[in-house]
């Protein structure tokens, strides 16, 4: 498959396509029409081609983690990166740009927390990239030292971070210039950010409405620059309300929503893209400027394309050396076997009814957090354990997700816990949306919604609505995740340090030959 696109082809299709123009403007109704015209036939023209991705989440090569994070083998920044090569070995006056979400999202990169990544960004020559919100999965610590080794820009113009730390390398915007074509780049975060990652995490990073961001930003960009593209995690329904509110954009290259927009949306003159995520497609943009005798631009004129990863583009070689050697360790570290099951754990309805997978996770957490209850978010759970040897890998299929895993415990009340009973049973669907340890109660699932749970048991003593108990569970759940607001309520929160998967690795590996005791904490009626 071949993806040169000619230099020279652009620019002479482009130009021709101006000249008619120009010719049709020459047949109005009067020579003075025609006078004003002439003054704009180009003396020059300037080609920059951008490439782009987003959402790329940690893939490098799909294959490797085909069945733990659902990838088809040809993704990745290992056939991205051959693709933006080819286009710069083409035209040298290329940017390469990505959208968010680049740090967070495999097996591999979780175990490295992001390190992989960035070296395979500076090896593809990256320019610039702005920060979506799973690039804060690490923390500020992390989030820091990343920052300092990438050889590309961060960029989030509306991110206020912690004084004590330095991110000087997160910058609001930046500007190439290409043979006197000016083109600022200029970065936006989504304020979901906040939503999504630990608070703690943050340490009172705060990211600040983007429109307000780029309206202040926009004189200084339009003094500085002939061209202003806005790379965006915003997603795309956010990314067409900036085109309809911010005059002045010429392009949009988005993340977030994982869409590809391939041709361009349009709001008035300003572009919208997305090139869909893990790095499946690479977007390309030819950009062409016209100047005048004057060298001053009089138009631009832009042609895109939407260029798939497939197995036909070879994997760049080096940035593969690079990644095989993460890989390599990625394999020492995590298939080694752990634990031995002398049984079946199966998965398969653990959203159905107490389940002894279940049970194993949630008394893992309570026995690690040293808690009166531990409570597990069913929806977290993904493959079982099937009957043998157990290794790390093992448990990324156990326990898929990624983002807010960290054990927290904390205190509620118990009629904060009664609520958050009532509703993991509330749903037809998933009719269990909670795995517990440490308590007892009855389900009646014909009971009308609100009232199906009665006779809890804390340790044998019936649950008190004004009395707090302590709790452990994911960061996911204590932030009001699938919907347990009453974990909102929590006080006396403690952050173990430590990821669920972790919590249950060290659990299995303890105890080593696994045969879970099953008791059933759930009476089920009828």
């Amino acid at each position: 498959m071949s993806i040169h696109i000619s230099i020279r082809y652009n620019i002479i299709v482009a130009t021709i396509a101006f000249a008619i123009v120009f010719t049709g403007l020459c047949g109005t109704r009067n020579r003075a029409e025609a006078a004003e015209a002439a003054q704009f036939q180009p003396s020059r023209a300037a080609l920059v081609t951008i490439t782009h991705t987003n959402d790329l989440h940690g893939t490098a090569r799909g294959s490797d983690f085909a069945s733990t994070a659902g990838l088809r083998p040809e993704q990745g920044i290992l056939r991205a990166a051959s693709i933006i090569r080819s286009v710069r070995a083409e035209n040298p006056n290329t940017l390469a740009l990505d959208a968010g979400d680049l740090l967070h999202g495999t097996p591999l990169v979780y175990l490295f927390k992001g390190v992989p990544m960035i070296e395979l960004l500076n090896d593809a020559g990256y320019d610039a990239m702005t920060l979506g919100n799973h690039d804060f999965e690490w923390g500020m610590a992390a989030l820091e030292k990343h920052a300092a080794n990438a050889d590309f820009a961060f960029l989030a113009a509306n991110a206020l971070f912690p004084a004590e730390r330095d991110f000087s390398n997160v910058k609001p915007y930046i500007i190439r210039e290409f043979e006197g074509a000016r083109i600022a780049v200029v970065g936006l975060a989504t304020q979901q950010t906040e939503d999504y990652i630990w608070p703690p995490y943050l340490e009172g990073t705060r990211i600040t409405p983007p429109a307000d961001a780029l309206a202040a930003l926009m004189p200084e960009l339009k003094e500085k620059s002939d061209f202003v593209i806005v790379l965006s995690h915003l997603g795309f329904e956010q990314d067409m309300l900036l085109a309809q509110n911010e005059r002045g954009i010429n392009m949009i290259l988005g993340g977030h929503t994982h869409k590809r927009v391939y041709p361009p949306a349009k709001v008035g003159a300003t572009e919208v893209f997305n090139s869909g995520s893990r790095g499946e497609a690479v977007g390309i943009i030819d950009v062409l400027f016209f100047f005048d005798e004057k060298d001053k631009i009089v138009d631009v004129k832009t042609r895109n394309r939407l260029v798939e990863t497939s197995i036909d583009i070879p994997e760049a070689k080096d940035l593969a050396a690079i990644y095989d050697a993460y890989l390599e360790e990625f394999a020492k570290k995590t298939e080694v076997k752990i634990a031995v099951s002398l049984i079946d754990l199966d998965a398969s309805d653990v959203r159905q009814k107490e389940n002894r997978l279940g049970r194993r996770i949630a008394d893992a957490t309570r026995n690690a957090a040293g808690t009166q209850i531990a409570v597990i978010d069913t929806t977290l759970i993904g493959a079982g354990i099937p009957e043998g040897d157990i290794s790390l890998i093992d448990l990324h299929a156990v326990l898929p997700a990624y983002t807010r895993q960290n054990v927290v415990s904390g205190k509620i009340s118990g009629a904060k816990l009664r609520d958050a009973l009532e509703h993991s049973v509330s749903g037809f669907r998933h009719p269990m949306l909670l795995q517990v340890s440490g308590l007892e109660f009855t389900l009646n699932s014909a009971a009308p919604a609100g009232s199906r749970v009665s006779d809890i048991l804390i340790d044998g003593v019936p649950l008190d609505g004004a009395s707090f108990y302590s709790v452990a569970s994911t960061s996911h759940l204590f932030m009001g995740g699938t919907g347990f607001n009453s974990f909102l309520t929590a006080i006396d929160i403690t952050d173990l340090g430590k990821t669920l998967r972790e919590v249950v690795a060290e659990d299995l590996a303890d105890e080593y030959y696994i045969w879970p005791e099953f008791k059933g904490a759930v009476k089920m009626i009828p």
